[in-house]
């Protein structure tokens, strides 16, 4: 079990050190900045740009700032962030972080193909609903489609991992906006501390 406290995630981020544990993680730590963090990304390898280019769009159509510096990417909330529509994704992983990310936006957002998140031994998408829903988000599945409608905060709860890094890494994300500690219990729940030790405060227990 691990306790997530509060606070944003500051510091210069090395992507390939940690690229490894998730092919999406940069579309994770790019939501952080959109959510609110300082963090800088570098060392992106030609996946890792790929996926940055689709996750800025979004965060960019949402009324996000973003921006690149050779090989720095990062990206910044502003006061204007609103709901969008968001469709062929290059990977299914990525709806993840966007989901997330969508719980903070105003007016309803909808992710087209949701069910993509199914295809695998662990029904992510479900995972991804279920502990979100814990947490206070207004998050549907609608026939193929993620439909979710923003708040500004969330309310701190237990989740569990669904043995799952990406359903961690969500809980992670969607903790950057949660009022008071989340616990989070369950297999492979441990990645966010391997990933983020360096920029978050935990507690294991």
């Amino acid at each position: 079990m691990i306790t997530i406290k509060s606070g944003i995630m500051t510091g210069s981020f090395d992507v390939k050190k940690v690229s490894e544990y998730s092919p999406c993680i940069t579309a994770y730590l790019l939501v952080a900045d959109a959510l609110g963090c300082n963090l800088v990304l570098k060392n992106l390898g030609d996946k890792d740009k790929k996926i940055a280019e689709s996750i800025l769009d979004v965060i960019e159509e949402s009324g996000g700032i973003i921006h690149k510096e050779k090989d720095k990417l990062w990206a910044k909330q502003t006061g204007v962030m609103k709901a969008v529509e968001v469709d062929n994704l290059p990977c299914p992983e990525m709806i993840i972080p966007v989901a997330v990310l969508c719980c903070f936006l105003k007016g309803e957002s909808i992710i087209k193909n949701a069910i993509t998140l199914r295809t695998g031994k662990v029904d992510l998408l479900k995972g991804l609903v279920s502990e979100l829903s814990h947490l206070g988000a207004d998050i549907r599945v609608e026939g193929n489609a993620l439909k979710i409608r923003g708040k500004q905060v969330l309310s701190a709860d237990a989740c569990y991992s669904w043995n799952s890094e990406e359903i961690s890494l969500a809980v992670l994300l969607a903790s950057l906006r949660t009022e008071g500690e989340l616990i989070l219990m369950g297999e492979n729940s441990d990645i966010i501390v391997k990933i983020f030790e360096k920029y978050k405060n935990f507690e294991k227990k």
